[in-house]
This record gives structure tokens, C-alpha cells and sequence, in this order.
């Protein structure tokens, strides 16, 4: 009939069958099976989505990883070269340990009535006056606050106190005056007491030993360069204990 729709052509092998229709439809309604190996399944979006979530971790921590590891190149470069740029300035400037001598030292006794009766059970303090030189000709030393100054008699802690603060440009002397206070719980040995009780006319010579753990900064300008952490030990000799004593001898090495 000429007003039939004409089903388009197909080959043999993938030929439209029709199917038998149920009452009541149209006759001029076609239902066409398509083949298994022509369906092709195409994934919702969301899966992408979900694809790319997965992938995107592993990429970003490649990059930290990356990221990482540069830096820490580049701080070992940086590390590696402060540190030849020190040593190379450690041996040009050749630094060279302070040098120290005593010049004075101080018996401050306790008030008199204190020590008339009772002088076998009290200490002394004591202030030790030194001259600082620093033989560095082209750095500057830095001496740190409160480093440990021990004075012994016979081997035994009899006064202690702190260095002060210093700091020397190269070539430069400076005074220090190191106050130190007698241990309270070590009153003074028979010797110790006959050296502070002698008469004027038969003074009898004592001597201690000073012992100083310093912590000394070489520095060019304001830069601190390297560091010294030197044990400096005076002999000294005095003529005496009481307040006129003078330094008869001092070697400091």
C-alpha cells in the first residue's frame, strides 16, 4: 500500500525480526531487536568523577614528595657551604685562647663581731682582680656571663663565683674583677686561719689555685665567627690572708 511506512533496509545478517503484536496495537508499529555485539554500555559520569578522585592523591603526594626533597637539597647545600665559609675563617684568623694574669686579690672579712669568738666556723669572701688580653689581632672575643670560677686550697672547693660578662676588640686588654664567696659549710683550715691571723712581723704566705670554665666567642664585627670553651688555671701565691695581702707569685695557663 502507498501510505505504509516502509521499515529501513538492513543487511542479512543483522535483518529486523518482527514480532507478533499484542490486541489492540497499531499494525503499523515496529519493535526492532538490536544485537548483544551492537550494545555498547557507556559508564554514568559519576564514575569519572570518582576515577579521578582516586588518581589525583597519588599525584599530589609525588609532588609533596618532590617538593620535600628539593628543600632539603637545597637547605644541605646551604648548611654545607656555611660551613666551609666558617672553616675557612677558622684557619685565616687562626684564633688564639685569652691570656690572663692576676693583678690583686681581696680577703673581705666577715663583721668583728662575727669572728672574734667563733673565726674556726666562719669564711671569707674574696675579690680576685685579673687583666684579660685578647692575642687575637684581626677577631674580636665575646666572653659569656656567669661562667664557673672555683678557687681550692689543698685540692678542696673553699670559694666560688661567676665571670662576668666581656667583650674585647682584637688586641685589647681589659680589667675583670671576680667577686667570690666563701663555702659555708667548709670553715677555714688551721693554715688558712694562721695566714689571716699572722702578725705583721711574721706574715705566713698561703697559696690557692683559681680555676675558670669559660664559654669565649671569636666575632668579626657583630658576626660571631667560632667558639672557645677553654679551662683556665692560676696558681697564685699571697703573702698572706689578711687585708693587706699582696701577690707574690701567679702563673695562669
Amino acid at each position: 500500500m502507498d501510505g505504509r511506512l516502509q521499515p529501513p533496509p538492513t543487511d542479512e545478517h543483522h535483518a529486523a525480526t518482527p514480532l507478533p503484536l499484542p490486541p489492540g496495537r497499531d499494525h503499523h508499529t515496529y519493535i526492532v531487536q538490536v544485537p548483544k555485539d551492537q550494545v555498547y554500555r557507556v559508564p554514568p559520569p559519576e564514575n569519572a568523577v570518582f576515577a579521578e578522585q582516586r588518581r589525583n592523591p597519588i599525584n599530589r603526594k609525588n609532588t609533596n614528595t618532590c617538593y620535600r626533597s628539593s628543600w632539603f637539597l637545597i637547605s644541605l647545600a646551604i648548611l654545607l657551604v656555611l660551613a666551609l665559609i666558617i672553616i675557612a675563617l677558622y684557619f685565616i684568623f687562626k684564633p688564639k685562647l685569652p691570656e690572663f694574669s692576676v693583678t690583686k686579690f681581696e680577703v673581705k672579712r666577715p663583721p668583728t663581731s662575727s669572728s672574734s669568738k667563733k673565726n674556726a666556723h666562719w669564711v671569707p669572701n674574696y675579690l680576685v682582680s685579673m687583666r684579660a688580653k685578647n692575642p687575637n689581632g684581626r677577631s674580636g672575643l665575646s666572653y659569656a656571663k656567669d661562667g664557673d670560677v672555683s678557687m681550692y686550697y689543698d685540692s678542696i672547693v673553699v670559694a666560688t663565683g661567676e665571670f662576668p660578662g666581656l667583650d674585647q676588640d682584637p688586641n685589647a686588654s681589659s680589667q675583670v674583677k671576680i667577686e667570690l664567696s666563701g663555702s659555708k659549710g667548709r670553715p677555714l683550715n688551721a693554715d688558712m686561719r694562721r695566714s689571716m691571723n699572722s702578725t705583721s712581723k711574721s706574715p705566713v704566705a698561703i697559696s690557692f689555685e683559681l680555676e675558670m670554665k669559660l664559654e669565649v666567642k671569636g666575632k668579626i664585627g657583630g658576626m660571631k665567627i667560632y667558639g672557645m670553651n677553654p679551662t683556665v688555671k692560676c696558681k697564685i701565691k699571697l703573702s698572706s690572708l689578711r687585708d693587706d695581702a699582696r701577690v707574690l707569685s701567679q702563673e695562669c695557663n
